[in-house]
């Protein structure tokens, strides 16, 4: 009897260390092909949740291990160096978000007629894109989707499409054509923020919201039109579009046929060459001897001084959406925020940056 109990018990233990070891392995060892880590989801198909190889022209395979890939899982291509080019099979139904963000060197996308969605910045900071297609079937250009790809020079919007996301063309400093199908409703926050070459964009009928910086400091710019249908246009709409020469408003529109207020077309005006100065907390809340600092840069400055803090600072510029989660994530110190902002200022308006805790 003692030795059925001590098989019993011998027994239980291996069964119990087995199932520990099996449930502690990483997915990755029981998930991998190649260069391509995987799951397997609830519909049998593959998403691939990570490349980890170094091709510079890649084909992305429609089958591994068997089974179809239907799914491009967020951050599973992000910061890849090596990627030239990618062609993504028509399997493909979903590209996730940050898929192929910050992917620097990565010049040709081709993207299959099958993908539905593409999420949120999928192709940001993709410095070096310069030829992308988008399938016909998407609706929405989403949140910071193309943000910062200064290398693209044009893209077609599909007809499909109803709504552009805030940040969708953030900074694409040298897009310089795209059209906006008919059937867009929005144009989100900053959504062509800083597209320094953009020199004609015709906004649809179909438009009834504008969202504020939407086309902020398009430089290139030169006229354009509101159409009947906008009943919302938010705040610096136009600001810093310093070629801008003529804003044509449909005699239909009730609500801006009169007049584009000053608000709306430029936000808060810079004065020339400002003297910039910024406590993170408002100035009303800094000690007392950096409060005597600033008072002294007012008194004997000869220029405008501009104050800001983290309230104020966004009426004259958009931090990325990344940068604002590393900041309350506690990823980004004060200091760091603080540079990033300065040097954004100085990029756009020029002037002087005055340390905080300047006395003069």
């Amino acid at each position: 009897m003692k030795n059925v109990i001590n098989k019993i018990i011998v027994t239980l233990f291996v069964i119990t260390l087995v199932t520990t070891v099996f449930n502690i392995l990483p997915k990755s060892l029981a998930n991998s092909n190649g260069d391509y880590t995987y799951d397997v989801r609830d519909d049998g198909t593959i998403e691939i949740t990570k490349y980890n190889g170094s091709a510079s022209n890649l084909n992305i395979p429609s089958t591994i291990d068997g089974k179809q890939v239907s799914y491009i899982g967020s951050d599973s291509f992000r910061g890849n160096k090596y990627l030239n080019s990618v062609t993504i099979p028509d399997s493909v139904k979903t590209i996730d978000l940050y898929a192929f963000y910050n992917c620097t060197s990565l010049e040709t996308v081709s993207i299959p007629e099958s993908v539905t969605s593409i999420g949120e910045g999928a192709f940001a900071n993709c410095t070096a894109l310069n030829t992308i297609n988008l399938p016909s079937k998407i609706k929405t250009i989403s949140y910071g989707l193309f943000a910062s790809c200064s290398n693209l020079t044009k893209i077609e919007i599909p007809e499909g499409v109803t709504s552009i996301d805030g940040y969708a063309f953030y900074t694409c400093t040298s897009l310089k054509e795209i059209n906006i199908p008919e059937k867009v409703a929005s144009i989100g926050e900053a959504a062509f923020y800083y597209c320094a070459a953009l020199e004609s964009i015709e906004i649809p009928k179909s438009v009834d919201d504008i969202g504020s910086y939407a086309f902020d400091g398009c430089r290139s710019l030169e006229s354009i039109k509101i159409p009947s249908s906008v009943t919302s246009i938010g705040s610096g709409v136009f600001m810093r579009c310093t070629s801008l020469t003529e804003i044509k408003v449909d005699i239909n529109n009730e609500k801006y046929a009169d007049e584009i207020n000053d608000d709306v077309k430029y936000g808060e005006c810079v004065n020339e060459n400002p003297i910039w100065i910024y406590w993170q907390q408002g100035i009303e809340n800094a000690p007392e001897l950096v409060q005597k600092c600033i008072k002294s840069v007012v008194e004997f400055s000869e220029r405008p001084v501009i104050k800001l803090d983290a309230k104020s600072v966004e009426k004259y510029i958009q931090l990325p959406n990344d940068i604002r989660q590393k900041y309350t994530s506690g990823k980004m110190s004060d200091a760091a925020l603080s540079d990033l902002i300065r040097f954004s200022l100085l990029e756009h308006f020029g002037g002087t940056w005055i340390d905080a805790t300047v006395l003069l």
